[in-house]
């Protein structure tokens, strides 16, 4: 068990956070999307609270992807400003 949880937190690490910005913009904007077609062709299957719950959610992906874009790139131009002053 510890030896899986070491392999998947080294995984973790690989991962870069502009990655993870892309990869959440785009399930944001799934979610924003379905719940935006769900508001215009309403069903029975699908509740109002599901609807409203997958657009907050989706907004929440969306913003938290573009702060981790922006968070990315600071850290990229510090690197470069420690380098130029070196």
């Amino acid at each position: 068990m510890k030896k899986r949880f070491m392999l998947v937190l080294q995984m973790l690490r690989a991962i870069s956070l502009n990655d993870l910005s892309e990869d959440l913009r785009k399930i944001a904007v799934s979610l924003i999307t379905a719940g935006t077609i769900a508001i215009f062709i309403p069903s029975k299957m699908v509740s109002d609270a599901a609807i409203s719950v997958g657009i907050i959610v989706g907004t929440f992906f969306w913003i938290l992807g573009l702060v981790l874009k922006n968070s990315d790139k600071k850290e990229e131009g510090k690197g470069n400003d420690k380098r130029s002053d070196q």
